[in-house]
């Protein structure tokens, strides 16, 4: 029975250091976390390349900028389909409305048809878009894992945000839908 840690019971402990890996969960604090290590007493060196957090935590602003800017395109672009449908349907329901109004139905009768067609297309297209959202994250991670491998890079599986996800493509479907 041979160990290798029975190799150095000869050995001075100084000639050997400790070696510590330190892992930061968010990259902008890499020069912070450096400069206090650095300053803590027993610590020789320190390996941690700024260069490369500095380019993630860009990377990451820039890709939340357009993601906002996306995001708010698409919005705008989703009120005015679904309200320019709901004027198409409108207009074309024109005499329907009209032989409502003359039998003495109120503008929320008429209206609440279109607010719940609103709703349905809505929810029906944020259920769509959550199904492409799920299938291009799950792509795009086996993707980066295949080329990558899974040591550079550590990615959030789908299912630890997919309930969270699912609530807010609704809640926008929804909020979205009955505006329009």
């Amino acid at each position: 029975d041979y160990s290798y840690t029975s190799m150095f019971d000869d050995v001075d402990s100084s000639i050997l250091r400790d070696r510590f890996a330190v892992y930061i969960t968010d990259a902008q604090y890499t020069e912070q976390v450096k400069t206090e290590l650095e300053g803590l007493e027993g610590v020789a060196n320190i390996n941690a390349n700024l260069g490369v957090a500095e380019g993630f935590v860009t990377a990451r602003n820039i890709a939340s900028a357009v993601s906002i800017v996306l995001l708010v395109i698409l919005l705008v672009i989703s009120l005015f389909i679904i309200s320019n449908t709901i004027k198409l349907v409108t207009f074309d329901r024109k005499e329907e409305i009209a032989i409502m109004k003359m039998v003495g139905a109120t503008n929320s009768f008429i209206r609440w048809p279109f607010v719940l067609q609103g709703f349905v297309t809505g929810i029906f297209a944020s259920g769509l878009a959550y199904l492409a959202q799920w299938g291009i994250y799950k792509a795009v991670s086996e993707y980066i894992v295949s080329s990558y491998g899974e040591s550079f890079i550590s990615l959030v599986p789908f299912a630890t945000v997919a309930i969270p996800l699912l609530i807010v493509f609704v809640g926008i479907g929804f909020i979205v839908g009955v505006l329009g």
